[in-house]
């Protein structure tokens, strides 16, 4: 799975996209962890 965010992050910076990143752990261990998010 983080082969996958990787590849996004690699594509989206290829656009111009300069503050895109991987999340080691994915968006589950980001949100376990405590860490902010944005509502929906």
């Amino acid at each position: 799975m983080e082969a996958t965010s990787a590849s996004v992050v690699l594509n989206l910076r290829g656009r111009g996209f300069t503050n895109a990143f991987a999340l080691k752990g994915g968006w589950n261990d980001w949100v376990e962890a405590g860490f902010l998010t944005e509502p929906k």
